[in-house]
């Protein structure tokens, strides 16, 4: 599925493109390789020249491409100025690198002891699957009974 960036409106090939954000309707609005690694650098380089030329690319494609799409326009905005920040910051030198997201959310989520799940859970779960798988063929024999019956009933009602 061919589509368009939504910052530069290069070509991008849907299936393999990074999403900035999701449109209305619930349509993606897909990035080219080329914007998604200048969002990339622009929001986790730690080298200011690096950031400045990821910001620069990032404003010059919106700007050019001249997209009408506000909600790609603020989105892209934001990105910039949290860019620009961290890169004043770290050429000021009070930049502090923040721990990742992802550690961050792996703590939040932790399951305590009494909500992991136990053998005897385990164990229950497999009974009612096997309960369950019975009770799929049986209904699925039934069925298929069922219909052979309707097709015997037309077969004769409007052979014979």
């Amino acid at each position: 599925m061919s589509c368009n960036c939504c910052i530069c409106h290069r070509s991008v090939d849907g299936e393999s493109a990074g999403i900035l954000t999701m449109g209305g309707y619930g349509t993606p609005k897909y990035l080219c390789e080329e914007c998604e690694g200048a969002i990339s650098v622009a929001a986790e380089s730690e080298d200011s020249s690096e950031i400045r030329q990821a910001i620069e690319k990032l404003g010059t494609s919106l700007t050019k491409a001249d997209t009408g799409d506000v909600r790609v326009i603020n989105i892209v905005t934001e990105m910039i100025d949290d860019a620009g920040k961290r890169a004043e910051a770290i050429d000021n030198g009070t930049y502090v690198k923040e721990e990742s997201d992802t550690t961050e959310e792996a703590e939040e989520f932790d399951i305590t002891e009494e909500l992991q799940e136990t053998e005897e859970d385990k164990k229950l779960d497999e009974h009612e699957a096997a309960v369950n798988k019975k009770l799929d063929t049986v209904f699925s024999w039934i069925s298929a009974g069922l219909l052979a019956l309707v097709v015997i009933f037309f077969v004769i009602r409007f052979i014979f």
